[in-house]
Order: C-alpha cells, then sequence, then structure tokens
C-alpha cells in the first residue's frame, strides 16, 4: 500500500519512525518534537534498537522482508525510551518500502492502526486483537464501521477479557506451581493437547539453580487469565510442532524473575546463534502468526516477556525449542488470607482458549482431518 498524507493516516497524531530495508532510520514525525534532549536520528535510532532489548534482531529482519503482503508487529519498549509500546507495519511510501513505526505509552492506543474494515480483520485473531485495545482504550470514538463482532468479544473469551478490563488487569497473587499443576491436569479435556506428554520440572538441572531458588513455592502477582492463555497458545502450538509428543514445562524462580519455560523437539525452526524475542516465532509456517501474535498482544498488555531459543544439543539431534514466559521485575509477594486458589479457573481459561485455537489445521489439511474423522475404521 502507498501511505497517505499525514493527516489522512489512521491514528496520524501517533509519533513515528520510518525505517528502511536496511533498517536505517530514514524519517521521524513526532519523535524529536516529544523528546527535544534527543540530538539527532543516529541517537534516535540507537535507543530505539536498544529500548527493543531481545526483539532487536527480529525487527531488523521485520525491516528486511518484503512488503508485499500486510504484516505488522506489537513491541514493548525498556523504559531507556520515552515511549513504552510500538506498533510496527509493512508499507510503501513515495514507491519506497519501509516499515513504519508508531509509538505510544500504551499499546491500546495502537487500536486505530486495526480498522475493522481492513484486510486484517479477514483472521479473526487480529479481530479480536482489534477489539480489545478498543475497548481497552475506553471504546472511544466511536467506528461506523464497527461490526456486531465487536459487541460480543466477552461472549468469546470472557473470563480473560473481564481480567483485561479489570483495575490492574485482574492481577492477583498466586503460585505459579500451583496454576501450572492445574493446567497439566486440564489438558485431557483439549482434543488437540490431550494426546501430548507434559510434563512439569520444579527446575531445570542444567542451569545450576541454587537450592533456595526452587520453583516449590514460585510467587508472583500476575493476571491468571493471560498467563493462562498465553501458555494455551504456546501449548498448542507445542502439540503441532513437536517431533516426539514429549512436551516440558520448567518452572524456576531466578528471585526477581519467574520463568516458565515450554521446551520441545522441532524440526520446524532452525538453530539461533543467541537468544531472541518472540519475533523468532514469525519464522514458523504462516498458518502460525496469528498464534504468535494473540501471544505478543497479551503480553504487551499485561506486561510478561518472552524469550525464545533454539539450540541443537547435540549432533545429528532435532533442535530444541526453548520459549520462555517471563514474570516479574519486582521481589515476589508475600501471600495473605485474601488468597483466592486462582488455580479453579485454570480449566476454564483453557477451554475459551482453546476454542480459538485447537486444533489448529494447516491450509489445505481441514478437509483430510474431516475424512478421518469420518471414517468408519478403527481409531488410531
Amino acid at each position: 500500500m502507498t501511505l497517505p498524507e499525514r493527516g489522512a493516516l489512521p491514528g496520524s497524531d501517533l509519533p513515528v519512525l520510518f525505517f528502511s530495508e536496511d533498517g536505517a532510520l530514514c524519517d521521524e514525525r513526532g519523535v524529536l518534537n516529544k523528546w527535544p534532549e534527543l540530538s539527532d536520528t543516529g541517537e534516535l535510532r540507537h535507543l530505539f534498537l536498544k529500548s527493543l532489548g531481545r526483539s532487536r534482531e527480529g525487527f531488523l529482519r521485520f525491516c528486511a522482508a518484503p512488503a508485499d503482503k500486510p504484516a505488522f508487529r506489537l513491541y514493548s519498549l525498556s523504559a531507556a525510551f520515552p515511549f513504552r509500546s510500538a506498533f510496527a507495519e509493512k508499507a510503501v511510501l513515495l514507491s519506497t518500502p519501509v516499515t513504519a513505526v508508531f509509538l505510544a505509552p500504551s499499546a491500546t492506543a495502537f487500536y486505530r492502526l486495526m480498522s475493522p474494515s481492513s484486510v486484517y480483520a479477514a483472521e479473526h485473531v487480529n479481530r479480536i486483537l482489534f477489539e480489545l485495545t478498543y475497548l481497552l482504550h475506553g471504546g472511544s470514538p466511536a467506528f461506523s464501521s464497527l461490526s456486531p463482532e465487536i459487541f460480543a468479544v466477552a461472549a468469546r473469551i470472557p473470563r480473560l477479557a473481564e481480567a483485561l478490563f479489570s483495575r490492574r488487569c485482574g492481577v492477583r497473587c498466586c503460585d505459579l506451581r500451583t496454576i501450572l499443576a492445574a493446567l497439566i491436569s486440564s489438558l485431557g479435556t483439549v482434543p488437540a493437547l490431550a494426546c501430548c506428554r507434559v510434563e512439569l520440572c520444579r527446575t531445570d538441572p542444567r542451569a545450576g539453580i541454587a537450592a533456595e531458588h526452587s520453583a516449590a513455592d514460585c510467587k508472583a502477582e500476575i493476571s491468571v487469565e493471560a498467563f493462562v492463555s498465553v501458555l494455551a497458545v504456546l501449548l498448542c502450538l507445542a502439540a503441532d510442532l513437536t517431533a516426539d509428543g514429549n512436551l516440558t514445562l520448567t518452572l524456576t524462580d531466578h528471585g526477581v524473575i519467574r520463568e516458565t519455560a515450554l521446551r520441545l523437539h522441532t524440526d520446524c525452526l532452525s538453530p539461533m546463534e543467541a537468544e531472541e524475542g518472540v519475533d523468532a516465532l514469525y519464522a514458523l509456517p504462516e498458518h502460525y502468526h496469528g498464534h504468535v501474535r494473540y501471544i505478543t498482544a497479551l503480553c504487551v498488555l499485561t506486561h510478561m516477556d518472552l524469550a525464545v531459543r533454539c539450540r541443537r544439543e547435540e549432533e545429528g539431534a532435532l533442535p530444541t525449542l526453548t520459549v520462555s514466559l517471563l514474570i516479574g521485575g519486582e521481589p515476589p509477594p508475600v501471600l495473605d488470607f485474601k488468597y483466592d486458589e486462582p488455580e479453579r479457573d485454570v480449566p476454564l481459561i483453557l477451554a475459551e482458549t482453546a476454542a480459538l485455537f485447537a486444533p489448529s489445521f494447516p491450509p489445505g489439511q481441514q478437509d483430510q482431518a474431516e475424512e478421518e474423522r469420518l471414517d468408519p475404521g478403527p481409531v488410531r
């Protein structure tokens, strides 16, 4: 697409950076005005890339990708940058492919860039992301082109929506070990996950973690609904990608940061030289990109972080993919009499998320799956 004049851009009041295909910052609108102490665009580019953290390499790959079809990415930015969220979109400006990066204090401001009448809305995941960000922003201004689905968002993901719309995104104090145990015990209710063997480990023995950081009592203040929903989608992904049906969830308390790592063997990703952000998962086939966008949006909205590693641990062995959900930044809370056993909600959160993503079929395999379901022969 060709970007129109500034005044016609959806969300044109948002500060924006323009990056070339080689990752150079070729223009900016409204950023230096809001940050007058910054001297030049070279320093601006350096600070923006630094604020991306482990997502830096994935962002540069996105800049280099062709702009032949619509694509966007959501990013959380570190406190070193004056804006905390970024929305990156492929575009064509004056016949030149660019990546436009809109900036805002909160990701909820980006609903204006996800018009319900755009091509993004053709996929139900993108539709839900638009609805969530629009409603979290207060449902204003009114859109004349809204479809009736906007009013049914709470019906599709009721528990998650209620938590996101509540004060502090429904943050509750809980024991992550208990939440994960409840999640694993509920997987049998989801056909796409029931066949996977999921093991919960208290720590990763290869990490050399001290005994005092055991995950036997790993407390955190989290949005339980968002935490479980992200893990449910990651498990749906892993169930499709695993080469042997074995999945491992490892819970580790690093003191300030609590890490929930999902590990599996797969040949769907090539080994990486270093740990990356969630953008690394866009190297998976395109029919998984809706999963990745959903995970990213929930993490940005509820201040969780993701780290991705893919390594070949032995010569000739399949690569091991590890996706870590990171929570923390503050000392773990002390549980008190207000603790409400949030693990009771886990099966319901899993069910509503699985209804969006599981079972997931690559293009062309839906008919095959239906034939197998109707096959009168023995179940294999």
